[in-house]
């Protein structure tokens, strides 16, 4: 702002960019030095008719002295992306208070959506946004363009989506200024008081985001267990069918539990699927359970290091005992069960267990194809106990 090369990366910006009028700009203008020395860039050289033109009709669709629609509205990916843009005033421009400051009609919203899924928006912007709307209960942009609905959930769902993503990228997530819960509260302030309501798409990606954190943090896996028990009660007791879980939800939650470690981890699976068996008993077909679901079982037992428990599971499975049919990875997963052992007497039962898969393939069950992992599984394990013959009589 001090210098002449400075001045005229603004004017480029705002007579090229910007979503506003000047008269849109005068009430931040003249409350802070940065407003008065943008709008006194904007006045200078050729763009004095413009800017009388601005000042004239302010948020007008129209600027009948130029014979065109008004100049496009602020797109953050694009200003991201030019060069000649000052760093400290690209940054200016993209904080929440500016953005807000200087939008004013709904396609800002639907651009701001656009630009998250891009990644270029951040998860501050959009909650301020949030905050704003429900606050002030906007359902009209510059007094003639409806706010709807829709927008409201998009914005919702988008904000939700950087949120999610920022919580899983980030290491030290204690350091972040919302932790699942606190979202989950934010969330339904918004929604109530918009009277629009998330639904299970969104509230999938809280448990993603809770889930990332189950392995450091106990009460993260805690949280996704009991968020998606209230899913299932207010689907089922309030009848809020779009918080109904779906296998996508569950299966979720059943990853955290093996990623936390604890030692009841295989237990609370196993209670859910237990539980979803009787849901779909009740009329619930969605919620029926998958061999991607069982196979998250399988895993969690593998880990507590009792390779019969989870080949009496694939065994069940195959006798059509869960309604549920095998795959490779369900075969692998005992596989690699016995191979950890380590002992001549696992390795033993993984050889049967792998001439029982090409059997069945053998048979016509193309799920259980054997592949390069489910050999190299049980070969590996003969190598590491010095039985090189064991190993080749595979290949």
């Amino acid at each position: 702002l001090k210098n002449d090369e400075t001045s005229a990366t603004i004017r480029h910006i705002a007579v090229t960019y910007l979503p506003v009028a000047i008269g849109d700009l005068l009430p931040m203008a003249w409350n802070t030095a940065f407003g008065k020395r943008l709008v006194s860039a904007l006045t200078r050289q050729n763009h004095r008719n413009q800017r009388d033109t601005w000042v004239r009709y302010g948020r007008s669709t129209r600027m009948p002295c130029l014979g065109i629609m008004s100049p496009p509205r602020l797109h953050l990916s694009t200003l991201g992306k030019l060069d000649d843009v000052n760093e400290q005033l690209r940054e200016i421009l993209r904080s929440p208070d500016a953005f807000l400051a200087l939008t004013s009609r709904r396609i800002d919203i639907q651009n701001l959506v656009k630009d998250t899924y891009k990644g270029v928006t951040s998860e501050e912007l959009l909650i301020k946004v949030l905050d704003r709307l429900t606050k002030e209960k906007h359902h009209s942009f510059d007094g003639s363009t409806v706010f709807s609905s829709q927008d409201f959930y998009s914005l919702l769902k988008a904000a939700t989506h950087q949120w999610r993503n920022t919580y899983i990228d980030t290491s030290e997530k204690s350091s972040l200024p919302l932790q699942p819960s606190q979202f989950v509260r934010k969330l339904r302030g918004w929604s109530r008081q918009y009277g629009i309501h998330a639904d299970t798409s969104i509230y999938t990606m809280i448990l993603e985001a809770a889930a990332s954190n189950a392995k450091d943090n106990n009460e993260g896996v805690d949280f996704a267990d009991s968020l998606l028990e209230w899913m299932l009660d207010e689907a089922r007791n309030q009848q809020n069918f779009a918080l109904q879980p779906t296998t996508v939800s569950v299966g979720v939650v059943m990853n955290a539990w093996v990623g936390s470690g604890r030692k009841e981890a295989s237990e609370r699976i196993e209670a859910w699927l237990t539980r979803l068996h009787s849901l779909t008993d009740e009329g619930w077909p969605n919620l029926q359970p998958n061999v991607v679901l069982y196979n998250i079982f399988l895993n969690a037992l593998a880990q507590e290091k009792n390779p019969a428990r989870v080949e009496q599971v694939l065994q069940s499975m195959l006798q059509g005992s869960y309604g549920v049919s095998p795959d490779h990875i369900s075969f692998s997963t005992v596989l690699c069960a016995y191979s950890k052992q380590e002992t001549l007497d696992a390795l033993a039962k993984a050889e049967v267990l792998l001439q029982q898969m090409l059997e069945l393939y053998q048979s016509g069950m193309e799920s259980v194809k054997p592949n390069v992992v489910s050999f190299s599984t049980v070969m590996n394990g003969f190598a590491t106990l010095g039985e090189p013959e064991s190993a080749e009589r595979l290949l």
